[in-house]
C-alpha cells in the first residue's frame, strides 16, 4: 500500500469514527418525532330510496335499511366504527331496537360491525354457511375474539312482514361466496344484493 493511500484511508476512517457516535447520539437525543396526523373523519351518507328503504355508505360494503314507525332493519354491518355511526344517524330510529339485522355474506366489511349491532337489535339473520365461513376467515386473520355471529340461519328463503313492508331473503346458490343471500323489500321494490353486484366495476 502506498503512503498516500494509507493516509487517505486513515483520514476517512478517522472521519467515520468521529461521525458514527454523533449519528448514534442524534438518533437517541434528536428532536421529538412529529405527532401522527389525525385520521380524517369518516364521511357517511344516508340515502332514502322508496317507502322507508334506503342505503348507507361509509367504509366497506353498502348497508341497506328499512326505517318506518313500525319496524327497523339493517342489511350488513360494515365495521365497528361505521356500525356505531349508522346506529347514531339512522333516520327515524330514535334509540329504538332494530327488529332484524341481515348479513348478506361473511366478509369482514359486511359482518365486522355485528358486535355493535348485537346490543341494538333483536336478531341477526344469515345463510347457514355464514357463521362457519366467518369463523374460518377470523381464525386466519387472528381476530376471532372480535366476531359476533348470526343466530337465525336460513337455507333457501326467509320472509317477514315488518310494518307495512314485506322483506324476502333468498339464497340462490354459491356466487361471491358459499353463503350469499339477497334482500328484497317487496313493496318498495328495492333489492339489496351484497357483493353480488359492484356498481361501476
Amino acid at each position: 500500500m502506498k503512503r498516500r493511500q494509507f493516509i487517505g484511508g486513515a483520514a476517512l476512517l478517522a472521519a467515520w469514527a468521529g461521525i458514527g457516535p454523533l449519528r448514534s447520539m442524534a438518533q437517541q437525543t434528536g428532536a421529538p418525532a412529529e405527532p401522527a396526523a389525525p385520521k380524517p373523519a369518516i364521511k357517511t351518507s344516508f340515502v332514502p330510496l322508496r317507502r322507508n328503504v334506503g342505503y348507507f355508505t361509509a367504509r366497506g360494503g353498502t348497508m341497506g335499511w328499512l326505517s318506518s314507525p313500525e319496524a327497523l332493519l339493517a342489511v350488513d354491518t360494515q365495521f365497528p366504527d361505521t356500525a356505531a355511526l349508522f346506529l347514531e344517524g339512522l333516520p327515524g330510529r330514535a334509540g329504538r331496537t332494530l327488529d332484524v339485522v341481515v348479513n348478506t355474506h361473511h366478509h369482514g366489511d359486511h359482518t365486522g360491525g355485528n358486535p355493535v349491532f348485537l346490543k341494538a337489535s333483536s336478531e341477526i339473520v344469515a345463510h347457514r354457511r355464514v357463521p362457519l365461513l366467518q369463523m374460518r376467515a377470523a381464525e386466519r386473520a387472528g381476530n376471532l375474539d372480535k366476531q359476533a355471529f348470526a343466530k337465525t340461519l336460513i337455507d333457501e328463503s326467509w320472509e317477514r312482514e315488518l310494518g307495512d313492508e314485506r322483506v324476502v331473503l333468498r339464497h340462490r346458490g354459491a356466487a361471491h361466496t358459499g353463503g350469499d343471500i339477497t334482500v328484497f323489500f317487496e313493496k318498495a321494490n328495492v333489492l339489496h344484493v351484497g357483493d353480488l353486484v359492484f356498481n361501476g366495476m
